[in-house]
């Protein structure tokens, strides 16, 4: 039975990994290494800088269709500083310090929807 379910767990891990291979591309900039992802359909799904093999600098998400979906800073892969989220007619802004979550505020429509500060 135990063989079983770990094989279940080694099938099932090989297909995440099979659904998640994206291409992907580095570029070398002094420092940095420049990556971008794209979605299977050969739209740019991600770019960004790694720093020491860290998430550094500026990220930015697409979706499918182009559109941004998010956008923010690392400093030696922690999240820090103002985030951005696009969520249809919805934008959210998250402040990050050392990679937790501070505080959040939702525009729709360019009104606040929203405002949460987490403590």
């Amino acid at each position: 039975m135990r063989i079983i379910i770990l094989l279940f767990f080694f099938l099932g891990s090989l297909n995440i990994q099979a659904n998640n291979d994206k291409k992907i591309i580095y570029e070398k900039q002094g420092e940095f290494t420049k990556v971008t992802k794209f979605h299977d359909n050969g739209i740019v799904f991600q770019t960004g800088f790694l720093k020491n093999n860290k998430l550094h600098g500026e990220w930015t998400s697409f979706n499918k269709d182009g559109s941004k979906k998010s956008r923010g800073n690392y400093v030696n892969g922690k999240k820090t500083g103002k985030w951005l989220f696009w969520n249809n007619n919805k934008l959210i802004e998250a402040d990050f310090k050392d990679n937790k979550l501070i505080k959040t505020i939702e525009w729709s429509t360019n009104q606040i929807v929203e405002s949460s500060e987490i403590k």
